[in-house]
């Protein structure tokens, strides 16, 4: 158990996320490379933050209210990403994105789940799928505005996809976070004061920081906050669309009520494109081909109409459909003049936030840049006139500046990542945070105070009873809680609740006291739209359900596209390979392609009892690779054995020729056993030559080869290495005898007579116990 603990930690890693509207980012911190973009499965830095769920048989079918069972996820299809994009063109109906109404449902399925299900997916295949989820730590950074409710389900999502919630930030401090690593030289100095701002999808926040340089690391403090939803990425896109639509339904002579969803749809996502090209561009050519018009005719029309004309139109006769295409030039002053109403708005919340952090225009050193809307030259102009500054910068990266911040974040505070620089930030709580006791309100926080900030609130043990903290405005309960009292405690016990933020931005308990003496006996009542155990434990198993299902729908897709490949190689080979012709007969080949075209038919058009699985299909395959399988070894061995039974004789010839005239010349040294060897290899290679060479040549192409073209050549391996071997014999001199080295302990005599006379004197010694 502790084994398994220890590689599941040593392999942990930290992923800093920015779920954004339209797309979602993710930073990895790798130990000893830093914080980097994580690709997605495409290979991309950008993953659309789009999910798809409908029914499989009807796409079409009504949004559902009821949860899904177990039985029912079969039944359904879902799509990630890229994938969920292209069906919200065609179906939006089964299509959310972003992280937005997290507490609803959503087409059979709680949200929480969905983004749970989209979170799992995200962290498998990231990466080159080199990590699991359950390895994964997770700093999540949100918008500013973001409800503390939301933040605790986040929790909850982040939890059931497998991944632990390491920290919650707001997007402002990410931003600032990535500035002060990436930018200390530019503070390094003297303190700066920046501005950051990010026009996203659907808001802008602007934030103002200052950096400086301590003896420790850099401080960073957040002096003012504004938002405002009347800016966004997504109302250019939209008001643009509208402007092509008008101007197509002009020349066309069409209302724009004839325009059907999908239609807007794809003026829409046209858009995008046409936004991000008039960023670069005084004017672009827009063409938008095969938008699908249809026009709705009455009974009394269509018997006006010729009945060769109503082939383009349904069954009834009533709708007509029409493919069209669209031309012309956008320049950019009509996109300008489309947001001209963005540079008051831009204007005073910019003035704003100067002003909320008691500074002037002239006090600001930098204005970063955010987000992609920030690319559009007009709102460029619009905080160029207003800031007085000589020039915007764009010096991190803005559409991965969020995410990576995130990801330096955590890494900071990762025991694996002692290296990384730690930056002392403070920023705002951003939220008002009250208490409701006995039908009293009591203010903790407001707005711009700041997540390090804590206060207490104080009561006597008469009054104890359920104790709600209350976030945001319209006030959202959190949690509620109620201190236990020991049974001896008395009535006029003073109950001290100190207050804070954890981690993930919440406010929370951070100590109780009676009389001064700390305690631990509390009890928290969970907020009804929180997750209950049994629920949690529910869609946990549900999410585990559906990521079986789409494992095992990638494996028969896996195993859907070999055996299509498989049997389109083989019927292009039947109709086209020479060797394939010349090892089979014309009956064969026909009942092979009759089997190909059955297992095609069967594959692409057949009806099934049950639903195709990976293990139905490659069984399948396998019956088909049986009776090809002596066609293809006969087609591979055709061109193959006749050059190994050449390089096998070419070899023998070359032995021979050594044994018979070069060794006797050039070495007749050579030991007669090494001699001998080498003759019985020459002689085995010999007769397996011509007992096969014989054998294979009494058959015929058709027939099943007597000998393979690899145990040929296994064959003059054999021999080439026993020749091999042989030749590195060489002439042995003889070994000349080690000098005898002389025994310090034994002592030598020159003649017999010294040895003698030593001897009788020794007697003596011993004789007289000398």
């Amino acid at each position: 158990m502790l084994l398994t603990f220890l590689f599941i930690f040593s392999r942990s890693i930290v992923v800093g996320l920015d779920y954004g509207h339209e797309n979602i980012k993710i930073s990895i911190a790798h130990l000893g490379k830093g914080v980097n973009v994580a690709f997605n499965q495409q290979n991309k830095r950008l993953t659309k933050s789009y999910f798809a769920l409908w029914n499989t048989t009807n796409p079409n079918q009504d949004v559902r209210t009821n949860h899904l069972s177990m039985f029912e996820i079969r039944t359904h299809s879902w799509a990630f990403n890229e994938d969920a994009y292209r069906h919200y063109l065609k179906y939006p109906q089964n299509v959310f994105k972003s992280l937005t109404n997290i507490s609803s449902d959503y087409n059979g399925l709680m949200r929480r789940e969905a983004y749970a299900i989209i979170l799992h997916h995200l962290f498998k295949t990231m990466d080159s799928g080199i990590h699991e989820p359950i390895s994964t730590q997770v700093v999540f950074a949100v918008d500013p505005d973001m409800p503390r409710k939301d933040r605790y389900m986040l929790h909850e999502i982040v939890k059931m996809s497998g991944a632990n919630l390491k920290e919650i930030v707001d997007s402002p401090s990410a931003a600032a976070h990535l500035y002060a690593i990436e930018k200390s030289s530019l503070y390094k100095n003297s303190p700066k004061t920046v501005v950051f701002v990010d026009v996203g999808a659907e808001k802008t926040w602007m934030s103002l920081f200052t950096f400086k340089t301590t003896p420790g690391n850099p401080v960073v403090r957040q002096l003012s906050l504004i938002s405002n939803i009347s800016i966004g990425g997504n109302l250019i896109d939209q008001r643009l669309s509208t402007y092509l639509l008008q101007k197509f339904a002009e020349k066309n002579n069409y209302d724009i009520s004839d325009f059907s969803e999908r239609v807007k749809l794809r003026f829409l996502d046209e858009s995008r494109e046409i936004k991000e090209r008039l960023s670069l561009h005084t004017s672009v050519d827009v063409k938008i081909e095969d938008i699908l018009i249809e026009k709705h005719h009455s009974i009394e029309e269509n018997s006006q109409i010729r009945t060769e004309d109503l082939e383009s139109r349904d069954m009834s006769g009533n709708i007509e459909k029409i493919e069209q295409t669209f031309e012309c030039t956008i320049e950019r002053n009509e996109l300008d003049n489309l947001i001209a109403d963005f540079n008051d708005t831009l204007s005073q919340a910019y003035i704003k936030l100067v002003d909320d952090a008691n500074l002037l225009r002239d006090d600001i050193d930098s204005v970063e840049l955010i987000g992609g809307s920030t690319r559009v030259p007009y709102i460029q102009d619009i905080l160029l006139e207003v800031s007085g500054i000589g020039k915007l910068n764009r010096t991190m990266n803005s559409d991965e500046a969020i995410a990576l911040g995130a990801g330096y974040i955590g890494a900071s505070k990762s025991a694996e990542f002692v290296t990384t620089k730690k930056v002392k930030i403070d920023p705002f709580c951003n939220t008002n945070i009250h208490l409701v006791h006995n039908g009293k309100r009591v203010d903790l926080f407001n707005k711009t105070n700041r997540l390090d900030d804590s206060n207490f609130y104080e009561y006597k043990s008469c009054d104890n009873s359920e104790i709600s903290i209350m976030a945001d405005n319209p006030p959202t309960e959190v949690i509620k809680f109620k201190v236990n009292l020991p049974k001896t405690a008395q009535g006029n016990v003073t109950i001290h609740v100190d207050f804070g933020f954890d981690e993930f931005t919440l406010p929370g308990i951070f100590n109780i006291n009676l009389n001064k003496r700390s305690t631990r006996d509390i009890e928290f009542i969970s907020p009804k739209w929180s997750m209950t155990k049994s629920n949690y434990n529910r869609s946990v198993a549900f999410i585990k359900r559906m990521d079986d299902v789409t494992e095992e729908r990638r494996q028969t897709q896996v195993a859907y596209s070999d055996f299509e490949r498989y049997l389109y190689q083989a019927k292009d080979r039947l109709a086209k390979e020479t060797a394939i012709h010349q090892v089979t007969t014309k009956a064969e080949r026909i009942n092979l392609s009759v089997a190909i075209q059955k297992d095609l038919k069967w594959l692409i058009n057949g009806t099934h009892k049950m639903p195709l699985t990976a293990r139905i299909i490659k069984s399948r395959m396998q019956l088909l690779q049986k009776k090809m399988e002596d066609v293809e070894l006969k087609a591979s061995e055709l061109p193959k054995r006749e050059p190994a039974f050449q390089a096998l004789l070419s070899k023998i010839q070359e032995v021979c020729k050594a044994l018979n005239e070069t060794w006797p010349i050039e070495r007749p040294w050579m030991p007669e056993k090494a001699i001998n060897d080498m003759k019985t290899a020459v002689d085995h290679a010999q007769n397996y030559y011509h007992i096969y060479r014989e054998q294979q040549g009494n058959r015929t192409d058709t027939e099943m080869p007597g000998v393979l073209a690899a145990d040929i050549e296994r064959q003059t391996y054999y021999l080439e290495m026993s020749y091999n071997f042989t030749l590195r014999t060489t002439k042995n001199p003889p070994t000349p005898k080690p000098p005898k080295t002389p025994n310090p302990y034994v002592k030598t005599y020159s003649t017999v007579e010294e040895f003698e006379r030593d001897a009788e004197k020794q007697r003596e010694r011993d004789l007289f116990g000398l």
